[in-house]
C-alpha cells in the first residue's frame, strides 16, 4: 500500500497493538475529536480488536502493516511493535504529518526520525512501573536507561498525571512536557444509586499489574468475618485461570464471581465499592466511573494516577501497593464507616469537572499545533 495523500492537518495516530481497555478508549475520543476538527487521521496498528474498531469513526484511515517480520516472541505485541515501525516509512511522503504514539516509544521515537516527522509520547503509566515490578534489578536499570535516553528525542511528552510530569522534570527532560488528563466523557447523574451493602467489585485486565490475586487472598479474609461478603471480578486476561483455579482450590466460588469483560456501569451502579489494587497505573479511568455512580473507592496509592483522582486520600480510601493486610484492613474500615466514604463520593462527583472532555482534548490540539 502507497500512501501520498497530503493535506494541511495530517495526524497518525500509532499504537501496534490494540486491545480493549482505558487506552482504547482514549484512542476511541480522541479519534473522533480529531476528525470533528478536520484533521486527516490515520491509525497504524497491526492489530485491533473488534470492540474497539466497532466504536472508531469511520473517517478513520485504518492502516495495517504488513507481517514484514515475525519472531518467535512470547509476546505478540514485539511483533506488532516492529511491524509497525516498519509500516512507518509508507508516510514519509505526507506533508505536514505528526505523529501521536500510544505504545511502544522506543521504535516510535527512531523511525520518526528516519521519516523526519515530529512526534509526541503519550505516557500511559509512569515509567518505572512495568519494569519495576516484572523485571531482575539488571534488566530494570536497563529499560529505565532506554527510556531516559530515547524518550527525549521525541518532540514532546504528554503525562497523564502530575507524578508522571514530574518525574520527567526531575531527570531534566527539555522535552515539551505536559500533564493531560485523560478526556473522559460524562454526564453526570442525578439518580440515586441503590449500594448493596455485601457486593464489592473490581475492573481491569486480569494481569499482574492489576494485582487481583493480592484481592482475593484479602476477601478470603474478609468471608471469614462476613461470609455473605461478595466479590465480583470483571476482566479477562493471562492471569484469569490463575486466578479461577485459587478460587476452586479455596471454596471460594461462593463468594468470588468472575465476569467477562463488559461495560461496569450496572455493577458500579449497586455494588458496596470499587477496589483496585494496582501495582502501578496511569490515570486509571475505572476509578472516574465510579465517581460518577456514588461507588466508594479503595485503590492503591500506586504511581501515578490514583492519589491525584482520589485527591490524596479526600475522595476515597488509598492503600499501600501489594499489602494484601493493610487492603485487608481498609477494607473492614470502609464497611465499619460506610455512611462516611459514601458522603465523600457525592464531593467526588462534583470534582468531575478536571476530566472534561473538551477541555482536555483541546490541550492536545494546542501542543499538535504548536510543536
Amino acid at each position: 500500500m502507497t500512501i501520498n495523500e497530503n493535506n494541511k492537518k495530517n495526524i497518525l495516530l500509532l499504537m501496534p497493538t490494540i486491545q480493549r481497555g482505558g487506552i482504547e478508549n482514549n484512542l476511541v475520543y480522541l479519534t473522533e475529536f480529531f476528525i470533528k476538527k478536520n484533521y486527516n487521521c490515520y491509525l497504524l496498528t497491526s492489530y485491533i480488536s473488534r470492540e474497539i474498531k466497532a466504536k472508531l469513526n469511520n473517517k478513520l484511515k485504518i492502516v495495517k502493516p504488513i507481517n514484514y517480520l515475525k519472531f518467535n516472541f512470547k509476546n505478540s505485541r514485539y511483533n506488532d511493535a516492529i511491524n509497525c515501525f516498519i509500516g512507518l516509512f509508507k508516510f514519509k511522503n505526507i506533508e505536514n504529518l505528526k505523529i501521536l504514539s500510544f505504545q511502544n516509544h522506543f521504535l516510535s521515537v527512531i523511525g520518526s526520525k528516519f521519516i523526519k516527522k515530529k512526534i509526541i509520547l503519550r505516557i500511559a503509566n509512569h515509567p518505572t512501573g512495568a519494569v519495576k515490578f516484572f523485571q531482575k534489578k539488571i534488566n530494570y536499570e536497563f529499560k529505565l536507561f532506554l527510556k531516559n535516553t530515547i524518550y527525549r528525542f521525541a518532540d514532546a511528552i504528554i503525562c497523564n498525571s502530575n507524578e508522571t510530569k514530574n518525574y520527567f522534570k526531575d531527570k531534566k527532560f527539555n522535552n515539551r512536557l505536559l500533564c493531560i488528563y485523560n478526556p473522559v466523557k460524562f454526564i453526570i447523574s442525578r439518580e440515586k444509586f441503590n449500594k448493596k451493602k455485601d457486593f464489592f467489585l473490581t475492573v481491569g485486565r486480569l494481569e499482574k499489574q492489576k494485582n487481583v490475586f493480592g484481592i482475593i487472598l484479602a476477601f478470603e479474609k474478609i468471608i471469614k468475618i462476613y461470609p455473605n461478603f461478595k466479590l465480583v471480578v470483571i476482566g479477562n486476561g493471562s492471569q484469569e485461570k490463575i486466578l479461577k483455579n485459587y478460587v476452586l482450590k479455596k471454596k471460594l466460588k461462593k463468594n468470588v464471581k468472575f465476569i467477562n469483560f463488559q461495560n461496569p456501569n450496572k455493577y458500579l451502579k449497586r455494588c458496596k465499592a470499587l477496589i483496585l489494587n494496582s501495582l502501578f497505573e496511569g490515570l486509571p479511568n475505572i476509578l472516574l466511573e465510579a465517581q460518577k455512580f456514588n461507588a466508594p473507592i479503595i485503590s492503591t496509592s500506586c504511581s501515578s494516577g490514583p492519589k491525584e483522582i482520589l485527591k490524596n486520600g479526600k475522595f476515597g480510601i488509598l492503600t499501600p501497593v501489594n499489602n494484601v493486610n493493610k487492603l485487608y484492613t481498609n477494607i473492614l474500615k470502609l464497611n465499619e464507616n460506610y455512611n462516611f466514604y459514601f458522603k465523600k463520593t457525592f464531593e467526588a462527583k462534583k470534582n468531575l469537572y478536571r476530566f472534561n472532555f473538551e477541555n482536555q482534548c483541546n490541550k492536545y490540539l494546542k501542543l499538535i499545533t504548536k510543536i
